[in-house]
Parts: C-alpha cells; structure tokens; sequence
C-alpha cells in the first residue's frame, strides 16, 4: 500500500534544517548510516540497487535522541549510563533492566503518530528490528547483540521500538563494545516492516567460516530467527563460490527444497554491490527471495 509518509514531510524537515524523525526505508543510502543506522542504511541501499527488501519506515537517530531528551528520560538515563563504567557483567544486567523500565514507561514523541499511521496502511504484523549507528562495521558487527522483534501486532509497535532503544544498553552490548574498545554508546535507529509470511528462512555466508572458497546457506521451514537463534537445526549446505555447486550438506529436514543456486546468486550479487564478504538473512515468500538483512561476515571466523 502507498504509504502515508509524503516526500514532502521530508522536505519540509531538511528545508528547515531539521533531521527527520521518520523516513521511508527506500530513501535511504550507505551513506545515511549517521541517520539511521547501519542495518537501515544498508537495506535502503540495496532497495536502490534492486534487490527484494521488504517496504518499511525508520525511526531514525533523531526520532531515537527526542525521546531520550525528554526530562523525565534524560536525566535518569545519564545516572544509569554513569554507573556502567565500572560495572560487573551482573551489575550490568541490572543497569539494563533499569533502563528497559525507563524507556517502557516513557512517552514516544509525537513522531509516533506518524509510524503508526504507516503500520495501520501497511498490514497487521510487523518486524520491529534496531538500527544502531555503531553496527554492521567491517571490525564490529555487533550481530545479536542488540533486539529485534517479529511477528509484532500495530499496538505493540511502541513497546518494541522502546525496547530497540533501550537494547543500546543491553548488558551484552555493553560488554561487545569493552571486548572491541569501542568508547561511544552511539545512537539507535528502529525499522519498522510489514512481517513476511515467510515459508521457509535463513543466513547466507559470501564465504563460509573456514572455508572461503565455498557459501554456507543455513535454512528451515518458517521465520528466520529460528535458524539464526539456534532454535532448530537447520539444513546446511556448502557450495563451491566458482561454480555454485553443491559440496557437501546436511539435512534434518528432507522435505525442504530451496532454491539454493538463486539464494547464492543474490548473496553474491550483494557482496559485489557492498564491496565485503556478507552474511545476508533472507526469507522465502511465496517462491520469491526477500533480503532481510546484509551486514560484513567475520571471514575465517568460527
């Protein structure tokens, strides 16, 4: 459906100087990873470049900085973020908690409006997923480190875009940063997208950890997150990046039939659009391939 966002919202906000709190996902290029976070910026690039990326909305890095400059949020997320410095991995998991609460009881800005009037155009289930500025770097993927929601109802959508900002202070992302001395917080983008029925989903690795001269396509029947929170075993197939053949696999589920020669083809066409070996999520709707996400692959990593 046509979304309820007009350009003109857009240009009325950067006439005045002002960063816009919600852009549509397809507006958006590598370069606006300041704006809206590595994932977005990344998807909104591929979108340019043709791939099938579901049509969605962000709430970008200035929606995120409105709503923690409020009062009532600005002045106790800085007590808690002053007491992370020398905390213990449990003192961090408390600190977490604590701004879970926060956030959860705070109003969204006004800008909530808006999204919520692109959610009620767009469907009745959503994917909700962070957009973090210091994400998706060639050194610091940051992959699972922060949350992401599926299957999210239209009167969830402002729970789930609180809980993507506070996983900035998730205790795992706290300490992912100390391992990758990466000094700075950063700032929080959230994708909002209409949730593909996905039939069948999964993570393509460009070159597969420990054998770079082969893909590693792991897929299961249903959402994604289930193959890649290690909910189900997926199947498992190694494919020669030359030829595209099969190398070797395993297959728990015999019945599943992918299109592996297409889901290697988009993956690779990927890594030469993003110039870097990709570990790309995909979901298969219908027949057709749906990019969910495409982030820099550790290559030779475990």
């Amino acid at each position: 459906m046509k979304s309820t966002i007009a350009p003109s919202t857009i240009e009325r906000d950067a006439a005045a100087g002002e960063a816009p709190r919600i852009l549509e996902l397809a507006a958006l290029r590598r370069s606006d990873a300041p704006l809206a976070g590595g994932k977005a910026a990344t998807l909104g690039e591929l979108m340019a470049r043709g791939f099938a990326v579901p049509q969605g909305v962000v709430a970008t890095v200035a929606a995120y900085r409105s709503f923690v400059a409020q009062d009532k949020v600005r002045e106790p997320l800085e007590a808690l973020t002053a007491r992370t410095a020398r905390a213990t991995p449990a003192g961090l998991m408390d600190i977490s908690a604590e701004v879970a609460e926060l956030f959860l009881k705070s109003q969204l800005p006004a800008w909530e409006s808006e999204i919520l009037d692109w959610a009620r155009s767009s469907g009745s289930s959503f994917a909700v997923r962070s957009s973090a500025t210091n994400e998706d770097l060639a050194g610091a993927t940051f992959a699972g480190q922060y949350d992401s929601f599926i299957n999210v109802s239209l009167g969830a959508i402002p729970d789930a875009i609180r809980r993507c900002f506070a996983s900035l202070y998730n205790a795992r992302a706290i300490l992912y940063r100390r391992r990758k001395s990466i000094a700075t917080i950063g700032d929080m983008g959230v994708i909002l997208q209409k949730m593909v029925p996905a039939e069948a989903a999964g993570v393509i690795y460009t070159r597969a950890p420990r054998r770079e001269r082969q893909l590693l396509i792991e897929i299961a029947a249903g959402a994604g997150d289930r193959v890649v929170s290690g909910v189900v075993t997926p199947n498992r197939y190694y494919l020669d990046r030359d030829t595209l053949d099969i190398a070797e696999s395993a297959t728990p589920d015999p019945g599943l039939h992918p299109d592996l020669r297409a889901i290697a083809e988009c993956a690779l066409t990927a890594e030469t659009e993003l110039e870097y070996t990709v570990d790309l999520e995909f979901a298969i709707e219908s027949g057709a391939l749906r990019v969910l996400q495409a982030r820099p692959a550790a290559v030779g990593a475990q």
